[in-house]
């Protein structure tokens, strides 16, 4: 029974949650279920989840299940590194003792400047630490300390990588010429023509931030508040607005420009516009945000709180990106007008929804309809709604335990579609379930569980319902012969499936003659085929054997005869059978038999061309 378990579960880990207490901490079990699904973790006992080994493996392969790990082995180094190495977003989940220890926070920073986003105020502040963030990945800048983003030896170990990080300095580092050469010095922005002279230079300054915006970070502070200069380098590119004066950040113009710009600062760790260098006025004002939405949906998060409660701008930020949605207001997390149109720009963003709306049918189904696996965030009650799961078999994988157990509700599903078979999960299926439903369509077989292709009596009652699902049998039960009688019995096709053994067997290809059905109507494989298939595929005892070709000719056409030993060819009675089913097989009769005056004359009278 244990191997039983342990393969089912190697092929869907997930089932581990509907096992008893006792197996859930049976270690080789929950390693055959984590083996398949590392996610499965969070089914296994508390024991099990506090075995350190177990833990690291299923980490290994998925560094989400760190959070079904027992507490002891979160505060665990050895642990917590390890998810942290696959994914850094885990650091989110590591408990403070960890995240206050300097050691293993510049650890996580060196692996990935990113986790600073995760990591408290102090730990922000720490030089050392935040050299290694920003040296690893310059976009961490942003989570700096203030008086880090004022301190030099930061800001270059920052621009090293990029030269746009130069946004997130102090406006006193951004405003000293001399330190901004030198950090742009080795950067593409090192072209530049400006310098300490010609910074001051309101003409030369356009021309400069006409070819690349961001050259405004070395033009004079007075220019930098210029709104001529401002509007002609955010024209270029928008993210420039983080170089330019607060005054100019406040200019509406200036802004709605910035926005409009093709060129924004997107990364895989960072997404957001140059919305973000908005004053706070301008974050507040309607038209403004309107427009940064519809440029990009993620710029909700940095408008007003009032605004991200306005129907109108959020349902322009979510038809842009869904996802926008988590930086909408509560109220309108539960609006199901914005809901929907959220999760038809990107299902996942029904995660964003409030509980209301994951119990609203409409909202469900078209979140499904963008990837079924959504479901998961679906209600309790819709995932024990026996109507909405029967309209969409695809969800039962993640309907709940009491609908999972009925059986009266499976076999409902598996009689309406037998491919929903498929879709139960193999510790759903039982042998009385997939006899029911390849009992009322031998079809069914192709969608049960891999184990009843190997079951006798399942096989045998889904060839004898539909003679061709010996196609999905075991190679033994393909070589048994009372199973392939069956099945050439309901459809003499059904050999195609069967071993070369019952393939050369005489009682099963004469009764497969005698049962063949239309092949074009049933049979995908009909193009494969030709008449005399049987015979072509026969031994050559079987091709030489009299009554075997001439119930393939009679049953097949003439022109099986072309697969029939010379000895047969050379046989009259075997000839006029032959030809009377197809005149013009007589091109495959022995030579002698072709000069045939009786044989020659029969043929002629049926059809000159026989000549």
């Amino acid at each position: 029974m244990k191997d039983k378990i342990t393969k089912l579960l190697a092929e869907d880990g997930n089932l581990l949650q509907f096992l008893s207490e006792e197996m859930k901490n049976d270690s080789e079990i929950v390693k055959a279920a984590i083996s398949n699904n590392p996610r499965s973790l969070e089914y296994a006992s508390n024991i099990l989840k506090n075995n350190k080994q177990i833990v690291l493996d299923a980490i290994t392969e998925d560094s989400w299940v760190y959070q079904y790990a027992s507490n002891e082995l979160k505060n665990d180094k050895e642990v917590a590194w390890a998810a942290i190495k696959r994914n850094f977003h885990v650091l989110r989940d590591v408990p403070e003792k960890l995240k206050t220890d300097s050691d293993f926070i510049k650890k996580a920073v060196e692996k990935e400047g990113m986790c600073l986003q995760y990591v408290n105020e102090k730990m922000r502040g720490d030089k050392d630490i935040v050299i290694q963030a920003v040296l690893n990945n310059g976009y961490s800048l942003i989570y700096a300390s203030d008086e880090l983003k004022n301190d030099s030896d930061v800001i270059l170990a920052a621009v090293a990588s990029k030269e746009d990080n130069l946004v997130f300095a102090s406006e006193r580092l951004k405003n000293d010429f001399d330190f901004v050469r030198e950090v742009l010095s080795k950067s593409s922005l090192s072209e530049s023509q400006l310098n300490n002279e010609s910074r001051f230079d309101k003409t030369i300054v356009i021309n400069e931030v006409s070819k690349d915006g961001r050259y405004i970070v070395l033009a004079s502070e007075n220019l930098k508040n210029d709104k001529e200069v401002v509007l002609a380098a955010v024209t270029n590119n928008g993210w420039s607005l983080g170089f330019a004066s607060k005054e100019m950040q406040s200019d509406k113009d200036i802004v709605l420009a910035a926005i409009s710009d093709k060129v924004q600062y997107h990364s895989y760790y960072f997404n957001s516009s140059s919305f973000m260098f908005a004053s706070k006025v301008l974050q507040s004002d309607k038209d403004v945000v309107l427009a940064a939405v519809s440029k990009d949906g993620f710029s909700l998060q940095f408008a007003a709180v009032e605004l991200q409660d306005n129907k109108e701008i959020v349902l322009a930020a979510v038809s842009k990106n869904g996802r926008a949605l988590e930086f909408a207001s509560e109220n309108l997390r539960n609006d199901k007008e914005v809901v929907l149109k959220a999760v038809l720009n990107n299902g996942l963003s029904i995660a964003y929804a409030l509980e209301e709306m994951t119990n609203d049918r409409e909202v469900i189904q078209l979140a499904i309809e963008m990837d079924f696996s959504n479901f998961m965030l679906a209600s309790d009650d819709l995932k024990s709604d026996k109507s909405f799961i029967s309209k969409n078999p695809i969800v039962f994988h993640f309907a709940n335990k009491e609908l999972k157990n009925d059986i009266t509700f499976k076999q409902e599903l598996v009689l309406k579609n037998i491919e929903n078979l498929s879709l139960l999960g193999s510790v759903n299926v039982n042998k009385e379930l997939v006899l029911l439903a390849v009992k009322n369509n031998g079809r069914a077989l192709k969608y049960a569980p891999n184990d009843y292709n190997y079951d006798y009596d399942v096989v045998l009652a889904a060839v004898t319902n539909f003679g061709l699902s010996l196609e999905f049998a075991s190679k033994w039960l393909k070589d048994d012969k009372q199973i392939v009688m069956a099945a050439v019995t309901n459809n003499g096709y059904s050999l195609y499936f069967a071993s070369t053994r019952m393939q050369n067997d005489k009682d099963v290809i004469l009764t497969a003659l005698k049962n063949e059905n239309d092949i074009d109507e049933i049979f995908e494989y009909s193009s494969y085929l030709q008449e005399g298939w049987l015979l072509q595929n026969a031994s050559e005892e079987l091709k030489n054997d009299k009554e075997v070709v001439l119930a393939s000719v009679m049953k097949e056409g003439g022109w099986a005869l072309r697969f029939a030993s010379e000895k047969l060819k050379n046989d009259k009675d075997v000839i006029y059978t032959s030809i009377s089913r197809d005149i013009l097989s007589l091109e495959f009769a022995a030579d002698e038999l072709k000069n045939d005056k009786d044989i020659v004359l029969t043929c002629v009278s049926e059809n000159g061309l026989a000549l």
